[in-house]
């Protein structure tokens, strides 16, 4: 630590210019008077905000009110349109041309008894029967809209079938007379046009009291800025409304009620208010008088602090004690305490400013003073290159979570001790974070790096063998260079903290941050940043690639794999993207989309082929340990009408042998809903073939890495034979993936296997080229040639 600093003499205070003295009580006086004025004005002002914010919120309720009921009622008529529709169209079976006979007939009873303006019949673009008004009939799809010409109508749109919609027009004037009796509102619907104009639109439909209507010539014929305003005892505002574009509601309430009610509740409230503050404002300018008296005599009691402390006594109340009597004590009681605070407050100085340095467990800089120490190297490198090394620990974690903390401490330490030893050739040392230490050296010889990183080498490769602990470690180097280049402190560690990692995946001892570090980095940070949208922009699609029977060569079905279309990279295969959402929930959401899809593909197959088709989709570990996958793929299943015998769910071997007892209550809760399991990538994990008899399977397929080596390596010839032979003895298929050649074709079919699939059978592709392939048909494929035996495999 660095030796304790000597005490500087405290300089005497600089005497400050005396203004003229004003007593606290006058103070009091002279703020009390305009305070005591700006409080009754206050009131005043708070009475009339209160009111207004009164009929603001009145206002907001009667809006809400007033949205709800309009919504409610045209709900209303829309559904009792679409009953009569059900009776029209159940009495003429369906057929368009008896509905339309059926509408003729009804029409002048719908004008009399539901006052309809007007009604259309339409199949694709031939109109059936078009009957009163009938110009303005949308060709979108069901809805309710309000349109309006010298008048405004609701628009009903309803669906006969897929070809066949009715149209019908009916009057606003019933909904608003209702809203007026009910709600006792003034409402005038208007929109853009001629006639009688309000607040610069015309006059479409009003329903208002015979009071009301001399308040129109009062409005003008210009809309105001604001969508409120109050004239007299009407409060008036702009309503826009949700089916209408263009328009909307001026409405107006009577408020003459609220406001007296408000106004004599804020007149009790200022009768009381004032002799209240008048009363208060007294007590308060006496017990100020009483505060000065005391505060003046602690005013002396704190010179003599400064100066004669031995004068201070303690106060002495007369009935009860307060804050200021405490004040006095503790007045007298402070001389004594001074010199011990400034002596601790020392120290603590010291040891924070310590702290702020330097790393508590090994006593090496921290990351702060690190970054202080390369900016000071950078801003006086005199033409020399600034080296920073940052040194990892390989092993640390295994050996802390084993041996305990106390041992990874004591490793750390023994480390730091080590790195100690380098220190005289280099210009910092420090710990960064955990593991990570950092080394700094300027330099002009680059042999004089290269020995300095062989150095580090060397005194970390000894093991470690302190208090009953013996370990190995191996030291990983990242070096980041600054010569010419501008670089802060924090960009200089990042680029060699990134170096570091870039060892790590490589398994490289040591290695200097270049460019492409940097560009893989963004890369890969923009890849993550484009996987966020590409779910919601679906630049998701499903490839299907064939299986065949090898036996007679006959169609098994397809496995379905995910592609994304990229706006910039094109089409990006999964092995580039599905990485970086496995270890994330992303992948699931991304699951649970390829379920859904494949299965809306079966269903578009059945309904094109009248014929039902099996589909395989593979299971990411993260998804397949959801605990609500079982209860998904049930609903996905019944809500598509798929039989789930059609479906097939891959579950790689590693996520079966990581987590096997979850798996096992997975593969039983999707079994048991009909599904077909398959083990993929068998072979290529650390499984045992016990695991087998366990698991519900029903396919295993034998990684391509197996299949490649028929033909060319004996000992995996026989090892993809006993695992075919040992699938089929616990009654299971055997699917083979990757077949590229013929001859691995041959050997498969010799072998015994059940299914193929590979570049040689059938690429994958989209089922919109699929179909184009096939005539329109996902169901039918060229049959395989059967090949013949190519001998007895070895």
């Amino acid at each position: 630590m660095n030796t304790v600093p000597s005490v500087r003499p405290v300089p005497a205070p600089v005497a400050s210019i005396r203004r003229p003295f004003l007593g606290l009580y006058l103070k009091l006086l002279l703020v009390m008077v305009p305070v005591t004025v700006l409080l009754f004005l206050g009131l005043w002002l708070w009475q009339r905000s209160a009111e207004q914010a009164y009929l603001d919120a009145d206002r907001q309720q009667v809006e809400g009110t007033l949205a709800t009921q309009l919504s409610a009622r045209l709900a209303a008529r829309r559904q009792e349109a679409a009953l009569l529709l059900e009776g029209w169209v159940e009495r003429s079976g369906n057929d368009p041309v008896v509905l339309a006979a059926i509408l003729a007939q009804q029409w002048p009873a719908l004008q009399r008894s539901r006052n309809w303006q007007g009604l259309v019949l339409r199949q694709h673009q031939e109109v059936l029967v078009a009957l009163g008004d009938s110009a303005l009939w949308p060709q979108g799809q069901d809805g309710s809209h309000l349109v309006c010409r010298q008048r405004c109508m609701q628009l009903l749109t309803l669906s006969v079938d897929k070809d066949t919609r009715l149209g019908l027009l009916l009057p606003l004037a019933p909904l608003l007379e209702g809203l007026h009796q009910e709600l006792g509102l003034e409402l005038l619907l208007l929109r853009p046009g001629g006639g009688d104009r309000v607040w610069g639109m015309g006059i479409a439909e009003s329903a208002t009291t015979p009071g009301f209507a001399p308040m129109l010539s009062a409005l003008g014929q210009e809309r105001p800025t604001d969508d409120q305003r109050q004239l007299g005892q009407w409060l008036l505002w702009w309503q826009p409304l949700a089916h209408m574009p263009v328009g909307g509601l001026l409405v107006a309430k009577d408020v003459r009620a609220l406001q007296a009610g408000y106004r004599q509740q804020g007149a009790l409230l200022l009768w009381f208010g004032i002799p209240l503050v008048l009363v208060v404002c007294v007590l308060l300018a006496w017990w100020v008088w009483q505060l000065v008296q005391r505060l003046a005599l602690h005013r002396q009691q704190l010179g003599w602090l400064a100066e004669e402390p031995q004068k201070v006594q303690p106060s002495q109340a007369n009935w009860f004690r307060d804050e200021l009597d405490q004040l006095g004590e503790d007045t007298f009681k402070l001389s004594g305490h001074l010199q011990h605070i400034n002596s601790q407050l020392q120290s603590q100085v010291e040891l924070l400013e310590y702290r702020l340095r330097f790393d508590e467990l090994t006593g090496l800089a921290n990351r702060h003073y690190l970054e202080e120490k390369i900016a000071l190297l950078l801003e006086y490198a005199e033409g020399e290159t600034l080296a920073v090394v940052f040194v990892d620990i390989q092993q640390f974690k295994a050996i802390n979570d084993s041996l305990g903390y106390d041992k990874g401490d004591l490793l750390l330490k023994e480390v730091a001790n080590r790195l100690k030893e380098v220190a005289g050739a280099c210009h910092g040392l420090g710990r960064f974070s955990g593991d990570k230490f950092v080394v700094l050296m300027r330099y002009r010889e680059k042999e004089r790096l290269q020995l300095l990183l062989q150095q580090l080498h060397w005194h970390l490769e000894p093991p470690v063998i302190k208090a009953g602990m013996h370990c190995q470690i191996a030291a990983v180097l990242g070096v980041a260079l600054a010569k010419d280049e501008v670089l802060s402190a924090p960009e200089l560690l990042r680029r060699a903290d990134l170096a570091l990692h870039h060892a790590k995946e490589k398994g490289l001892s040591q290695s200097f941050f270049n460019d492409a570090m940097q560009n893989r980095l963004q890369s890969r940070l923009e890849l993550e940043r484009d996987l966020d949208q590409a779910l919601k922009l679906q630049q998701f699609e499903l490839y299907l690639q064939p299986k065949y029977w090898l036996a007679d060569g006959t169609a098994a079905g397809f496995e379905a794999l995910i592609r994304w279309h990229h706006p910039l990279r094109g089409l990006v295969m999964p092995q580039a993207f599905i990485p970086q959402l496995e270890n994330t929930d992303r992948i699931i959401e991304l699951g649970y989309w390829v379920i859904e899809e494949a299965l809306s593909m079966l269903s578009r197959a059945r309904a094109r082929d009248g014929k039902e088709c099996r589909l395989a989709v593979n299971l990411a570990c993260r998804q397949f340990l959801d605990a609500s996958l079982p209860t998904f793929v049930e609903a996905a299943l019944k809500r598509h009408s798929i039989n789930p015998a059609m479906l097939e769910l891959e579950v790689t071997e590693s996520s079966l042998v990581d987590h096997f007892q979850h798996a096992l209550t997975s593969l039983h809760s999707l079994k048991r809903l009909g599904v077909d399991i398959a083990i993929d990538d068998f072979g290529t994990g650390y499984s045992s073939l016990s695991y087998l008899h366990k698991l519900p399977f029903d396919v295993v397929k034998v990684d391509k890495s197996f299949t490649q080596e028929l033909g060319k390596d004996g000992a995996t010839e026989h090892i993809v034979k006993s695992l075919i032979t040992l699938v089929h003895e616990l009654g299971g298929k055997v699917v083979a993936e990757g077949i590229e050649t013929d001859q691995q074709l041959q050997w498969l079919q010799l072998m015994g296997c059940d299914m193929g699939q590979g570049l040689l059978l059938g690429l994958p592709m989209s089922e919109e080229e699929l179909i184009r392939r096939q005539d329109g048909s996902l169901l039918e494929w060229p049959r395989i040639r059967h090949k013949k035996s190519p001998g007895t495999p070895g």
